[in-house]
């Protein structure tokens, strides 16, 4: 098995040594300087709408759940990157706040749920044989494996909501992007095997919206659920955008991680010597010097590089600036479409 490639910074402080795995140091750095000039440059743009301030909002999944999610709406319209961002076991959207605002700032869309059982959902309406309801309180505590597979369903359901938001022209859903820490990079990856396991039909297009993963200290399996069938799919596998983030002080989630990643590396290719085939290279890890995992290390002070940096960098070099995909030899066109039955009569 071949091992990932790693480039070293010598430590000079807490948070200062890092590695990054499948990109050189000198790309990297030019991707974030590069990231910090044209967003300098945005600044003094005037024809953008003021960013909208974050709100609650609750959805319902099919099975009656009551989804309270974060909802944090971009200012690009038709180009504003949908992002849906998961947090870890015990958590709640509010862990995830520092990355959620860091890509609004950049005018693109973000929706944060409280995951079933956590946070405040914690209510699930249950519909009886003889037409009555009856109300089920959720505790994380005695969340199973199931439980944790339903989750897929909590996802499900955001992305139906930004398909709306998709259809009345305030985002993009062809460059959706899933944030997971922790247990929720679990559900992530599962759920990015829904996505592109939905039939096909030449009328509706129904998946394969998901083009990009930041799966930040995934486990490689919680209470009993696996990455096995995520991973058994060819395009999660192997042709998905996926940064893989980890506090290396921590060796069970670094064992983890590596072994996530070295799997991956067999479908994605080795990292290019060539910096400029970099660009089309999607498979990346970072190692960050801190004994925090999942969405901690977003909220860790002083940590640097900065991990939301890091990923505002690569969602920008990787799906924000890209016209087209290229998934198994098939070009996926990243233009804003309406969606839905195409013999719909919608405007």
């Amino acid at each position: 098995m071949r091992i990932p490639y790693l480039l070293h910074r010598p430590p000079q402080a807490r948070g200062m040594t890092w590695i990054v795995t499948g990109i050189s140091l000198l790309a990297f750095s030019c991707m974030i300087l590069l990231q910090q000039t044209a967003s300098a440059q945005n600044e003094g743009k005037d024809d953008k709408e003021e960013i909208a301030k974050p709100r609650r909002i609750t959805l319902k999944t099919k099975d009656g759940v009551q989804l309270s999610a974060f909802f944090l709406g971009g200012n690009l319209k038709k180009e504003s990157m949908p992002v849906i961002m998961l947090h870890g076991f015990k958590g709640s959207s509010g862990a995830m706040s520092p990355l959620a605002l860091r890509i609004q700032k950049e005018g693109h869309t973000v929706l944060v749920p409280d995951l079933r059982g956590h946070g405040k959902s914690t209510s699930q309406v249950i519909k009886k044989a003889n037409g009555q309801t009856d109300t089920k309180q959720l505790n994380p505590d005695k969340i199973t494996k199931l439980d944790i597979g339903k989750m897929n369903e909590d996802v499900e359901t955001c992305k139906r909501f930004l398909m709306e938001r998709h259809n009345a022209g305030e985002c993009n859903i062809e460059k959706l992007c899933v944030v997971g820490a922790g247990m929720g990079a679990l559900v992530a990856l599962n759920w990015a095997r829904t996505d592109w396991s939905a039939p096909f039909t030449p009328f509706l297009k129904q998946g394969q919206d998901v083009k990009t993963l930041i799966l930040i200290s995934p486990p490689q399996s919680f209470k009993g659920l696996t990455n096995q069938a995520a991973l058994a799919q060819p395009v999660v596998r192997g042709g998905l955008n996926t940064l893989l983030i980890v506090g290396n002080e921590n060796s069970t989630a670094l064992s983890d991680v590596k072994r996530l990643y070295n799997r991956l590396e067999r479908y994605h290719g080795a990292k290019p010597d060539d910096a400029a085939a970099l660009k089309d290279h999607r498979l990346f890890m970072v190692e960050l010097e801190t004994d925090s995992q999942g969405s901690a290390i977003l909220r860790e002070k002083n940590l640097k590089p900065n991990p939301n940096e890091i990923i505002w960098t690569f969602l920008r070099s990787k799906i924000v600036n890209r016209e087209t995909l290229t998934f198994a030899g098939t070009d996926f066109i990243l233009e804003w479409k309406r969606r839905g039955n195409i013999f719909e009569d919608k405007p």
